[in-house]
Protein backbone atom coordinates (compact mmCIF):
# COMPACT_ATOMS: atom_id res chain seq x y z
CA UNK A 1 0.00 0.00 0.00
CA UNK A 2 1.38 3.24 -1.15
CA UNK A 3 0.63 6.56 1.17
CA UNK A 4 -0.39 9.80 -0.20
CA UNK A 5 1.62 12.95 0.55
CA UNK A 6 0.18 16.06 1.51
CA UNK A 7 0.64 18.90 -1.12
CA UNK A 8 1.10 22.77 -0.50
CA UNK A 9 -0.62 24.65 -2.95
CA UNK A 10 0.00 28.20 -2.15
CA UNK A 11 2.00 30.82 -0.51
CA UNK A 12 0.40 34.43 0.17
CA UNK A 13 3.61 36.35 -0.63
CA UNK A 14 4.41 34.65 -4.26
CA UNK A 15 3.30 36.19 -7.39
CA UNK A 16 1.29 33.11 -9.39
CA UNK A 17 3.03 31.06 -11.70
CA UNK A 18 1.25 31.58 -15.38
CA UNK A 19 1.72 30.72 -19.06
CA UNK A 20 -0.32 31.78 -21.91
CA UNK A 21 -0.55 31.90 -25.93
CA UNK A 22 -0.23 35.40 -26.98
CA UNK A 23 -2.62 35.59 -29.63
CA UNK A 24 -1.03 36.27 -33.03
CA UNK A 25 2.81 36.82 -31.31
CA UNK A 26 5.65 33.67 -31.27
CA UNK A 27 5.38 33.79 -27.67
CA UNK A 28 3.76 33.72 -24.57
CA UNK A 29 2.88 35.84 -21.79
CA UNK A 30 4.74 34.92 -18.72
CA UNK A 31 2.89 36.97 -15.78
CA UNK A 32 -0.33 38.77 -17.18
CA UNK A 33 -0.65 41.33 -14.48
CA UNK A 34 1.09 44.70 -13.97
CA UNK A 35 3.96 45.01 -11.09
CA UNK A 36 6.33 46.81 -9.36
CA UNK A 37 10.31 45.96 -10.48
CA UNK A 38 10.99 47.81 -7.76
CA UNK A 39 9.12 45.38 -5.36
CA UNK A 40 10.14 42.13 -7.16
CA UNK A 41 13.81 42.57 -8.71
CA UNK A 42 14.14 39.66 -9.63
CA UNK A 43 13.13 37.14 -12.73
CA UNK A 44 14.21 33.82 -12.72
CA UNK A 45 13.13 30.89 -15.08
CA UNK A 46 13.73 27.41 -16.98
CA UNK A 47 14.45 27.37 -20.62
CA UNK A 48 15.57 24.67 -23.17
CA UNK A 49 16.06 26.39 -26.98
CA UNK A 50 18.59 25.58 -29.76
CA UNK A 51 20.07 28.53 -31.73
CA UNK A 52 16.94 28.81 -34.07
CA UNK A 53 14.42 30.41 -31.93
CA UNK A 54 14.28 34.34 -31.22
CA UNK A 55 12.70 35.91 -28.53
CA UNK A 56 13.11 38.96 -25.93
CA UNK A 57 11.55 39.64 -22.67
CA UNK A 58 8.90 43.04 -22.90
CA UNK A 59 7.91 43.96 -19.41
CA UNK A 60 6.81 47.37 -20.54
CA UNK A 61 4.63 47.30 -23.74
CA UNK A 62 3.70 51.53 -23.67
CA UNK A 63 6.04 53.10 -25.92
CA UNK A 64 8.31 53.02 -26.15
CA UNK A 65 7.89 49.45 -25.24
CA UNK A 66 11.05 48.46 -22.63
CA UNK A 67 12.36 45.11 -22.71
CA UNK A 68 15.40 42.28 -21.54
CA UNK A 69 17.12 41.12 -24.91
CA UNK A 70 16.79 37.22 -24.21
CA UNK A 71 17.67 35.48 -27.89
CA UNK A 72 16.80 37.97 -30.65
CA UNK A 73 19.34 39.69 -32.57
CA UNK A 74 17.18 42.23 -34.15
CA UNK A 75 14.39 43.64 -31.98
CA UNK A 76 11.72 46.72 -31.92
CA UNK A 77 12.29 47.14 -28.13
CA UNK A 78 14.07 49.92 -26.16
CA UNK A 79 16.60 47.66 -24.35
CA UNK A 80 17.73 47.80 -20.85
CA UNK A 81 20.12 44.88 -20.77
CA UNK A 82 20.16 40.77 -21.71
CA UNK A 83 19.69 37.91 -20.07
CA UNK A 84 23.24 36.77 -18.71
CA UNK A 85 24.44 33.68 -19.65
CA UNK A 86 22.47 32.21 -22.16
CA UNK A 87 23.01 28.72 -23.56
CA UNK A 88 21.28 27.49 -27.12
CA UNK A 89 22.28 24.11 -26.99
CA UNK A 90 18.55 22.10 -26.76
CA UNK A 91 18.88 21.17 -22.99
CA UNK A 92 17.25 22.86 -20.08
CA UNK A 93 19.26 25.69 -18.47
CA UNK A 94 18.15 28.31 -15.36
CA UNK A 95 18.13 31.79 -16.24
CA UNK A 96 18.21 34.88 -12.96
CA UNK A 97 17.94 38.59 -13.92
CA UNK A 98 17.97 41.29 -11.92
CA UNK A 99 15.86 43.72 -13.68
CA UNK A 100 16.08 46.72 -11.54
CA UNK A 101 19.93 46.51 -11.63
CA UNK A 102 19.27 46.58 -15.55
CA UNK A 103 17.54 49.56 -15.50
CA UNK A 104 19.47 51.30 -12.83
CA UNK A 105 22.49 50.48 -14.81
CA UNK A 106 20.56 51.91 -18.45
CA UNK A 107 19.68 55.47 -17.00
CA UNK A 108 20.46 57.98 -15.00
CA UNK A 109 17.46 60.01 -15.16
CA UNK A 110 14.78 58.44 -12.86
CA UNK A 111 11.17 58.25 -12.69
CA UNK A 112 8.07 57.36 -10.81
CA UNK A 113 7.50 55.01 -13.83
CA UNK A 114 10.76 53.77 -14.15
CA UNK A 115 10.19 50.06 -12.48
CA UNK A 116 6.45 49.76 -14.00
CA UNK A 117 5.95 46.21 -15.27
CA UNK A 118 2.15 46.02 -17.30
CA UNK A 119 3.07 42.39 -17.57
CA UNK A 120 6.11 39.86 -18.82
CA UNK A 121 5.85 38.70 -22.16
CA UNK A 122 8.33 36.29 -24.45
CA UNK A 123 8.29 36.92 -27.75
CA UNK A 124 9.55 38.00 -31.05
CA UNK A 125 9.54 41.69 -31.50
CA UNK A 126 10.30 43.67 -34.27
CA UNK A 127 11.35 41.70 -37.23
CA UNK A 128 9.52 38.43 -37.20
CA UNK A 129 12.17 35.79 -37.22
CA UNK A 130 10.98 32.44 -36.51
CA UNK A 131 10.28 29.83 -39.08
CA UNK A 132 7.36 26.79 -38.65
CA UNK A 133 8.89 24.30 -36.61
CA UNK A 134 11.15 26.33 -34.51
CA UNK A 135 10.33 25.87 -30.32
CA UNK A 136 11.52 27.23 -27.25
CA UNK A 137 10.38 25.69 -24.13
CA UNK A 138 10.26 28.17 -20.77
CA UNK A 139 8.94 26.74 -17.20
CA UNK A 140 8.93 28.16 -13.36
CA UNK A 141 8.83 31.40 -14.63
CA UNK A 142 9.07 33.44 -10.27
CA UNK A 143 9.38 36.90 -9.51
CA UNK A 144 11.14 36.88 -6.33
CA UNK A 145 10.18 40.07 -4.19
CA UNK A 146 12.10 42.32 -2.18
CA UNK A 147 10.67 42.44 1.52
CA UNK A 148 11.78 43.50 5.19
CA UNK A 149 11.65 41.69 8.32
CA UNK A 150 13.18 43.94 10.26
CA UNK A 151 9.53 44.75 11.79
CA UNK A 152 8.44 41.45 11.32
CA UNK A 153 7.13 39.62 8.07
CA UNK A 154 3.78 37.71 8.05
CA UNK A 155 3.46 34.62 5.77
CA UNK A 156 0.76 32.22 5.07
CA UNK A 157 0.47 29.03 3.28
CA UNK A 158 -1.77 26.30 2.32
CA UNK A 159 -1.76 22.51 1.54
CA UNK A 160 -4.50 19.67 1.16
CA UNK A 161 -4.40 16.45 2.05
CA UNK A 162 -7.75 13.54 2.61
CA UNK A 163 -6.49 13.21 5.78
CA UNK A 164 -5.62 16.46 6.93
CA UNK A 165 -3.31 18.92 7.44
CA UNK A 166 -1.80 18.63 10.94
CA UNK A 167 1.52 20.27 10.92
CA UNK A 168 4.22 22.06 9.17
CA UNK A 169 8.33 22.04 9.16
CA UNK A 170 10.01 25.22 7.82
CA UNK A 171 12.97 27.25 8.04
CA UNK A 172 15.24 30.20 6.66
CA UNK A 173 18.75 29.66 4.48
CA UNK A 174 20.47 30.81 1.84
CA UNK A 175 20.96 27.79 0.11
CA UNK A 176 18.45 27.36 -2.11
CA UNK A 177 17.69 23.48 -2.02
CA UNK A 178 17.82 22.46 1.82
CA UNK A 179 15.25 20.56 3.32
CA UNK A 180 13.01 20.95 5.85
CA UNK A 181 13.07 18.68 9.03
CA UNK A 182 10.87 16.54 10.32
CA UNK A 183 9.95 18.50 13.67
CA UNK A 184 6.49 20.22 13.23
CA UNK A 185 6.33 23.91 14.53
CA UNK A 186 2.39 23.44 14.48
CA UNK A 187 -0.64 23.13 12.36
CA UNK A 188 -1.32 26.36 11.47
CA UNK A 189 -0.36 27.46 7.92
CA UNK A 190 0.99 31.16 8.73
CA UNK A 191 4.29 32.22 10.64
CA UNK A 192 5.85 35.78 11.95
CA UNK A 193 9.47 36.11 11.26
CA UNK A 194 12.00 38.71 12.18
CA UNK A 195 15.47 39.53 11.68
CA UNK A 196 15.84 36.92 8.82
CA UNK A 197 19.48 37.31 7.36
CA UNK A 198 19.77 40.33 4.37
CA UNK A 199 20.47 39.03 1.11
CA UNK A 200 19.26 36.31 -1.09
CA UNK A 201 16.84 34.23 1.60
CA UNK A 202 14.90 31.22 0.68
CA UNK A 203 11.90 29.99 2.78
CA UNK A 204 12.48 26.03 2.81
CA UNK A 205 8.08 24.60 3.64
CA UNK A 206 6.85 21.27 4.14
CA UNK A 207 3.61 19.82 5.47
CA UNK A 208 2.69 16.46 7.20
CA UNK A 209 -1.10 15.10 7.03
CA UNK A 210 -3.15 13.29 9.77
CA UNK A 211 -1.17 9.79 8.91
CA UNK A 212 1.72 11.25 9.56
CA UNK A 213 3.46 11.48 6.20
CA UNK A 214 5.66 14.92 5.03
CA UNK A 215 5.21 16.27 1.75
CA UNK A 216 8.39 17.00 -0.41
CA UNK A 217 9.64 20.54 0.58
CA UNK A 218 8.96 23.52 -0.99
CA UNK A 219 11.37 26.28 -1.74
CA UNK A 220 10.52 30.21 -1.80
CA UNK A 221 13.07 32.58 -2.71
CA UNK A 222 12.85 36.73 -1.55
CA UNK A 223 15.06 39.37 -1.54
CA UNK A 224 15.81 40.46 2.38
CA UNK A 225 16.68 44.22 3.31
CA UNK A 226 16.22 44.88 6.79
CA UNK A 227 18.66 48.39 6.56
CA UNK A 228 16.36 51.47 5.30
CA UNK A 229 17.97 53.36 2.88
CA UNK A 230 20.40 56.14 3.94
CA UNK A 231 20.65 59.70 2.86
CA UNK A 232 23.97 59.85 0.59
CA UNK A 233 23.78 63.61 -0.65
CA UNK A 234 21.80 66.23 -1.35
CA UNK A 235 21.94 69.65 -3.61
CA UNK A 236 21.10 71.99 -1.61
CA UNK A 237 22.91 71.00 0.90
CA UNK A 238 21.05 70.64 4.61
CA UNK A 239 21.11 74.90 5.92
CA UNK A 240 21.69 75.97 2.07
CA UNK A 241 19.06 78.55 0.20
CA UNK A 242 18.96 78.05 -3.48
CA UNK A 243 16.81 79.61 -6.67
CA UNK A 244 16.90 76.28 -8.86
CA UNK A 245 13.98 74.57 -9.71
CA UNK A 246 15.76 70.95 -9.31
CA UNK A 247 16.13 69.76 -6.09
CA UNK A 248 18.32 66.38 -6.21
CA UNK A 249 18.92 63.59 -3.61
CA UNK A 250 21.32 61.07 -3.75
CA UNK A 251 20.69 57.06 -1.47
CA UNK A 252 22.13 54.54 -0.31
CA UNK A 253 20.64 51.04 -0.08
CA UNK A 254 23.06 48.40 -1.29
CA UNK A 255 20.57 45.57 -0.97
CA UNK A 256 17.36 45.98 -2.71
CA UNK A 257 17.87 49.83 -3.99
CA UNK A 258 15.56 52.18 -3.58
CA UNK A 259 12.66 52.79 -5.89
CA UNK A 260 11.36 56.28 -6.98
CA UNK A 261 7.42 55.88 -6.54
CA UNK A 262 7.57 55.15 -2.87
CA UNK A 263 9.91 58.31 -2.11
CA UNK A 264 8.31 61.17 -0.78
CA UNK A 265 9.65 64.59 -0.29
CA UNK A 266 8.86 67.40 1.89
CA UNK A 267 9.97 71.32 0.94
CA UNK A 268 9.33 73.85 3.53
CA UNK A 269 7.29 72.05 5.47
CA UNK A 270 5.06 70.86 2.40
CA UNK A 271 5.55 67.70 0.52
CA UNK A 272 5.85 67.98 -2.94
CA UNK A 273 6.79 64.95 -4.02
Amino acid sequence: MQASVPELTDLSKEPPRLLEICTGLTGATAYPSSFRIGSFPILSFDYRTDEHFRADLCYYATSPARGIRFTDRATSLELTGEVPHVVEDGRWHHAVVNMKELIDASTTEYSGTMYSAEKLILADFGHLANVPGVTMNVDNFELTPAVSTANGLTLSWTAADLSGITGYSYHWSAKPADEADGISEGPEGKADFKDVPEGAQYLHLRAQDGAGNWSATRHFRFLIDNTPPKLKAASPAKGEGSASETVSVQFDDPVAGVDPARLSLSVGGRRCY
